[in-house]
């Protein structure tokens, strides 16, 4: 008898994980349907979870618009299939209560304010199809501690990931090339950037007021070091280059003058005899 019961309770479990697996019906969702695929234009109900639809009408659902979810109190977790290439502006902000994102394998454009202000979101972790993360579209998660870029990543906006109080590490990928004002800004609790080999840019005031990080690597493949990109980190104490001097230093890199920040160098590379650097902070020879 209790072998019966186990089995009728097994298959009473497996049921309910496939349901709960099952997207959510087209009926829950505004859309519009174009000649190729379908955009999400607004979500009509107040589940906790939605599994957006792979398929409406026959045709791919590519596009979650403009809106579609935004200050939705009740949303907690939200998967997006394979099929979606766009994450419109202000698709998911202000969904205060969204804890879990699970990204298809496709996106490639996370829009402006995407995800702006979801202060529940813990953890993101981006597929390798992500080229261009908008403006502000992860800005004000102040619980966001871990973040996985994707190793694709070509453009980041402006205060992308601003006020992100709680990150405490990055990692940059090399194919990073075009960087908006200040992406990182405000990112109290930063302690390890870690940037790719390869890696050529770091943007303008990039991880200003990153003022629990205490040490930096710029890896040997940076040509371009802009304006303020460390300013007003104020735990800074070590920074280190594998290589020469960058080619484009900005002003005030690591912040205004201060001979207590130590940039460490090899002596075999070039151009630290001549590099402005030397007037505001403390080189030191390895």
């Amino acid at each position: 008898m209790k072998k019966i019961i186990c089995l009728i309770l097994s298959i009473l479990l497996l049921l309910s994980f496939t349901a709960c697996e099952e997207p959510t019906p087209a009926s829950d969702f505004e859309y519009v349907v174009s000649k190729e695929h379908v955009t999400i234009t607004k979500y009509l109900k107040n589940d906790e979870t939605v599994i957006i639809p792979e398929i409406i009408e026959n045709k791919p659902v590519m596009v979650i618009g403009m809106c579609s979810f935004i200050g939705n109190e009740s949303l907690k977790t939200v998967k997006i299939p394979d099929s979606v290439i766009r994450i419109d502006s202000a698709a998911f902000s202000m969904c205060n209560s969204l804890t879990n994102v699970e990204f298809g394998e496709g996106v490639i454009n996370i829009e402006s304010d995407a995800f702006q202000n979801c202060v529940s979101l813990e953890e993101i972790e981006l597929p390798k199809s992500v080229e261009r993360i908008g403006s502000n579209a992860f800005s004000g998660c102040s619980l966001l501690e871990d973040v996985h870029l994707s190793e694709n990543l070509k453009e980041i906006g402006s205060y992308a990931f601003s006020e992100c109080t709680s990150l405490k590490e990055i990692n940059i990928p090399k194919t990073l090339t075009t960087w908006g004002e200040a992406a990182f800004y405000n990112d109290t609790s930063l302690t390890e950037i870690n940037f790719e080999e390869g890696l050529t840019k770091i943007g303008y005031a990039a991880f200003k007021c990153a003022t629990s990080l205490e040490e930096v690597t710029i890896p040997a493949s940076v040509t371009e070091l802009s304006d303020i990109a460390f300013t007003v980190c104020d735990s800074l104490k070590e920074v280190t280059f594998l290589g020469d001097v960058p080619k484009e230093v900005g002003g005030y890199v690591f912040g205004p003058p201060n001979k207590n920040i130590k940039i460490y160098y090899n002596g075999s590379a070039k151009g630290w005899d001549t590099t402005t650097l030397k007037d505001d902070y403390t080189l030191v020879k390895k």
